[in-house]
């Protein structure tokens, strides 16, 4: 009886048809064989059998390169079926199996493919799939990880014994600061001429939460697999909780010895509220709800409990910052490899845009997911270092024009808001919309509640977009020291505050009361000598002992939940 019904199925690839694929045969022989076995084997009655009439299988590797081989065998069952039509995984247009790559190992996309989809890997390297160590990480980019930790070691050395050097507000917003009154002139001076590009604080906060964006993804962005996509939604949390916990409990013990006595008379002498000793927790329910808010809270207030548990108070918003914003990148991520290049970009820019203007941290790492994708996938079309403003290429612009226009406006509003106006910094966050009024943000408290500025997004910006455009600066800050820096990064944000507060404050009261000095300058001068060496010391053991352990166990707990 014939059937009134079509049959496809697609089945799991056996090693088999992986070989006969991989050595070119036709695989038609083959599925008539495996057709003929099922017939032999006994079965239901005739009159119940569904006469299935085959066809030639499709087992042939995919016509693009032989790295974008789909692991998937698609044997078509169905007359009907039309067995010529292209492969869903073939995603480029070009139909030809020479592949060029670049000096870096990236493929380089043929004329036809440079505007459609880019769903096919960009390189055959295979051994970061699962997780990506610290060794195989862009090197360029730990070299500026590590640059901007040394600029947040600096920051918080001269917050807590010099802050008018970095500051002009303290903690409570108020300008100007009682400590820009009882400074030296020196120190306002260096605030205004280093501090907007050295270590200003915000800008470094700024440029590690773009840079976030820029390498949390890497792996994805290269390979256009699912497995890297599931292993940074995996093990972002376990990259996260164990350091904030081992950092809370080395801080309680602090605080238990007394390590912090001195403190408080450190930030009387210098009217400094952030010198104020650390809170301390008082059960085990509040240690869990503070680690459980840099996990999930929705809003990142600067003066929250659990931020005022670790030295320097408020300023750790910036954790549950990076954790959240990897899942808003994951969700856009997915997209771009189906995605034509004109739709690409103009939606990344216009939701880019779109969280500009609502005031969301969404801003700065769909910023850095952008440039990771332009990096990886486009910037080998720019051989000579100019973007083409129509296809034919006869409009063309120098590719550094860009970037260097967001660098000379960030540098101009850096130096307008620290330097120029300084009572009129906050002003620019009114340039937002506050989504309780409908209107301009004129009730959001920069103090209180950390938010995104445009002269920061300017200015990191347009530093990391010359950095991917120049091999020479790639190699320069690939730089084996600049390198073993990057790995301090996140130790110093967790762990240099607790030192230099409870070490600063014991040597500040020797040199102040046992020895006498009245000197600001030779006390400050003593003080780093004594405290950054130590606190560098301390940041590499503790990178090793935490941060590194925290890398190994969640990239190996994701690879055992696989097996």
């Amino acid at each position: 009886m014939a059937s009134r019904y079509s049959l496809s199925a697609e089945l799991p690839a056996t090693r088999k048809s992986l070989r006969l694929a991989k050595s070119g045969r036709g695989s038609a022989e083959h599925v008539q064989q495996q057709l003929s076995a099922m017939a032999s084997t006994p079965g239901p009655a005739a009159q119940d059998n569904i006469s299935v009439g085959p066809q030639n299988a499709s087992t042939e590797p995919l016509k693009t390169c032989a790295n974008n081989q789909d692991v998937t065998v698609r044997r078509h069952l169905s007359n009907g079926y039309k067995t010529n039509a292209k492969s869903e995984t073939d995603a480029f247009k070009s139909q030809t199996s020479d592949c060029t790559y670049d000096d870096r190992g990236y493929l380089v996309l043929k004329p036809a493919d440079v505007f459609g989809l880019t769903a096919n890997a960009f390189t055959q390297d295979q051994s970061n799939d699962q997780g990506r160590p610290r060794s195989r990480r862009l090197a360029y980019l730990e070299g500026l990880r590590g640059i901007l930790g040394i600029q947040v070691l600096l920051w918080t050395f001269f917050r807590i014994f010099a802050p008018a050097i970095v500051a002009d507000r303290d903690i409570d917003g108020v300008y100007p600061a009682a400590f820009v009154e009882r400074a030296p002139g020196w120190q306002s001076i260096l605030r205004k001429v280093l501090s907007p590009l050295l270590f200003d604080g915000e800008l470094q906060a700024a440029f590690f939460i773009i840079l976030s964006g820029r390498a949390s993804l890497q792996t994805f962005i290269e390979r256009r697999q699912a497995v890297p996509l599931a292993g940074a939604a995996f093990k972002r949390p376990f990259r996260f909780i164990f350091p904030m916990a081992v950092t809370l409990a080395l801080v309680s013990l602090v605080v238990a010895v007394n390590g912090f006595r001195y403190a408080p008379a450190l930030s009387s002498a210098l009217e400094n509220q952030l010198a104020r000793p650390p809170v301390q927790w008082k059960s085990a329910l509040e240690y869990f709800n503070s680690l459980l808010f840099f996990m999930s809270t929705p809003l990142y207030f600067k003066t929250a409990r659990a931020t005022s548990f670790i030295p320097p108070s408020g300023t750790l918003w910036i954790v549950p910052v990076l954790f959240q914003q990897t899942y808003v990148m994951i969700i856009l991520a997915f997209t771009l490899p189906f995605t034509v290049l004109r739709y690409k970009n103009l939606g990344m820019i216009l939701l880019i845009l779109t969280t500009a203007w609502v005031g969301r941290f969404s801003w700065y790492t769909l910023t850095g997911l952008l440039l990771a994708e332009w990096a990886t996938v486009y910037r080998q079309l720019l051989p000579r270092g100019r973007i083409p403003l129509d296809r034919a290429g006869v409009r063309s612009l120098p590719a550094y024009v860009p970037g260097l226009l967001f660098v000379l406006l960030g540098v101009m509003f850096k130096y307008l808001w620290i330097a120029g106006l300084p009572a009129d910094a906050n002003n620019e966050i009114i340039a937002h919309v506050d989504g309780h009024t409908g209107k301009l943000n004129y009730s959001t408290d920069p103090a209180s509640v950390a938010y995104p500025r445009y002269d920061n997004w300017l200015l990191a910006t347009g530093l990391l977009y010359l950095v991917e455009l120049f091999p020479r600066v790639q190699r320069l800050l690939s730089s084996r020291p600049l390198v073993y820096l990057g790995r301090w990064a996140f130790s110093i944000s967790l762990i240099s505050g607790t030192l230099m507060l409870s070490l600063g404050s014991l040597v500040w009261h020797h040199l102040t009361t046992s020895l006498g000095w009245t000197s600001q300058a030779a006390i400050l001068a003593v003080l780093f000598l004594v405290l950054i060496p130590s606190t560098a010391l301390l940041v590499d053991a503790y990178s090793r002992l935490v941060d590194d352990t925290t890398l190994w166990f969640s990239n190996w707990l994701f690879k055992w939940i696989r097996v």
